[in-house]
């Protein structure tokens, strides 16, 4: 059976959307690195990223900057309030993996403790390569200006800069496979070494494949995709993995006991309540 170009309706689930993007997929273009570059952790030079001709960048969040007021670790808005706007889409040659290992410095050491509920618990979201059928995710964009990425590479430690391929989700509804192609900057962590952030003579990694999500990160990252839709949120978890890249999200068995200190916590947090 042929597929359509078209949706002849509007689609109700993710295998209704499904074959559509994999025609897509077929006729994604491939990024020149001269039109645009990739930057590597710590994005020094960042400012020579290609604008757009209002001088905006598409940057795209899949994981926690897919919130309408994505916070740094200080609570303050990474993101200008008037380039907070937010346009789902989807994007092409990559599958969205938690392997991004959360740092233990003394930042984040508290917060760190009282949210995970085993020692595994420090996985956040990334993207990785991948040229494989099927590789595409859904996420959402703004385009923001020059200082709202320089705050974004503040808070997105470890993370490259790259370019990544995507199409509008509302032109995907509206023309199917004649919606037309994008290119935006999304942030990715390289299994590569890259340079510490606290230390500018070292090297270290930043992803780990055997680590579980963070489950206040992936509850917060579940609510962000809700408020885009029920088909954006029922494809976050058709299309998201776990740091094996096999285990989808929506099949994590996140039944395992509690840390004593997480007990502790939450019994503090109830009773003050």
């Amino acid at each position: 059976m042929s597929i359509p170009n078209q949706f002849t309706q509007e689609p109700k689930s993710y295998e209704d959307l499904k074959p559509i993007l994999e025609k897509i997929e077929e006729k994604a273009p491939s990024i020149s690195d001269k039109d645009f570059p990739s930057f590597q952790y710590p994005n020094k030079e960042y400012q020579k990223i290609p604008l757009s001709k209002e001088g905006k960048v598409f940057l795209i969040g899949y994981g926690s900057l897919m919130a309408q007021c994505a916070l740094d670790i200080n609570g303050k808005e990474t993101i200008s309030e008037e380039n907070s706007v937010i346009h789902p889409v989807f994007c092409f040659g990559a599958k969205r993996v938690y392997n991004y290992a959360e740092r233990r410095d003394k930042i984040l050491k508290e917060r760190v403790k009282y949210s995970r509920e085993s020692d595994a618990e420090v996985g956040k979201l990334n993207l990785i390569p991948s040229s494989t059928k099927g590789s595409f995710v859904n996420a959402v964009g703004r385009y923001v200006d020059l200082k709202d990425v320089e705050e974004a590479i503040k808070r997105e430690i470890g993370y490259d800069l790259v370019p990544i391929t995507f199409v509008d989700w509302n032109a995907v509804l509206q023309y199917g496979t004649n919606a037309q192609f994008g290119v935006g900057y999304a942030f990715v962590a390289s299994t590569e070494k890259r340079q510490s952030a606290f230390n500018s003579e070292e090297m270290t990694h930043y992803t780990n494949d055997t680590i579980l999500p963070m489950r206040y990160y992936e509850d917060y990252v579940n609510d962000a995709a809700k408020k885009t839709g029920k088909l954006f949120v029922e494809m976050y978890n058709e299309t998201t993995y776990l740091a094996d890249r096999k285990t989808l999200i929506s099949k994590w068995d996140r039944s395992n006991p509690k840390d004593p200190d997480v007990i502790r916590y939450e019994t503090s947090r109830q009773n003050s309540k």
